[in-house]
């Protein structure tokens, strides 16, 4: 991260990978909507890590206040000493991960990590995911907008060139599926 808190060095590992991890582990979709995406989410991460009918899917009973204020205390399903990634779309400000987070402590379980397609970090991203462990989102969205290092050795980029790359290349020359290359 150089001093305006912009990472320069894309990590492609995280540390303490789920696969070693022996504890009970569910997702987190921040409210409803989010059920069909964590679900997907649960039935990739299952077949990575081997546990067949082994991850939990829970979600938050989240209401929207205004733009910026969330609030939400219950969770739908049981978090109760167990792994937490909690899944989202967007992390904005943070402030829906950090509601998700207290709700995931005070129902006994342990926040591992959020995971977001796209990260924006404006607002009060730094306060918001001050203690969310590791934070993962991929490169569709440059430079972030995170200030000084609060993030560092938490923040994990997942490049997508490669990906959007073969999708190109499955639809121009060989005619193959971009829904299996999205599996």
């Amino acid at each position: 991260i150089d001093n305006n808190g912009i990472p320069q060095i894309v990590e492609y590992s995280i540390p303490d990978p789920l696969i070693e991890m022996k504890e009970p582990i569910v997702v987190l979709a921040p409210d409803s909507g989010g059920m069909g995406r964590a679900k997907r989410f649960r039935d990739s991460l299952e077949k990575r890590l081997k546990r067949v009918n082994g991850i939990g899917v829970v979600y938050l009973d989240k209401e929207r206040i205004s733009g910026k204020k969330v609030r939400g205390s219950k969770i739908v399903g049981n978090v109760n000493k167990k792994q937490v990634i909690i899944l989202d779309d967007l992390i904005s400000s943070g402030s829906t991960v950090s509601v998700a987070a207290k709700a995931v402590q005070k129902h006994g379980g342990k926040v591992w990590g959020v995971c977001a397609t796209h990260g924006l970090f404006v607002g009060g991203s730094n306060k918001h995911l001050k203690n969310i462990p590791r934070v993962i989102v991929t490169d569709t969205i440059r430079p972030f907008r995170i200030k000084g290092k609060k993030l560092k050795n938490r923040l994990f980029v997942i490049p997508t060139s490669r990906m959007f790359a073969q999708a190109i290349r499955r639809t121009h020359e060989e005619g193959g599926s971009i829904s299996d290359l999205l599996k």
